[in-house]
């Protein structure tokens, strides 16, 4: 997971990474990605959630336009 991590950050300016969703709940995840990829890594508050909250934004978004 972290060489995947640095492999699409590559040429990037990123300071940190936020992790989300599932993969957050493997042990010491944090610490991996952040070993291989030399950056400040954090689990989101509430990770696994990202998706539907994100979808029910957009819901929420598109009913304003109507």
């Amino acid at each position: 997971m972290g060489t995947i991590v640095a492999r699409h950050i590559r040429g990037t300016n990123a300071k940190s990474i936020t992790l989300v969703g599932g993969t957050t709940l493997f042990p010491g995840i944090a610490r991996v990605i952040e070993e291989v990829t030399g950056l400040p890594t954090q689990i989101a508050p509430s990770p696994l959630f990202v998706t539907p909250v994100g979808i029910a934004m957009h819901d929420q978004q598109g009913l304003q336009d109507y």
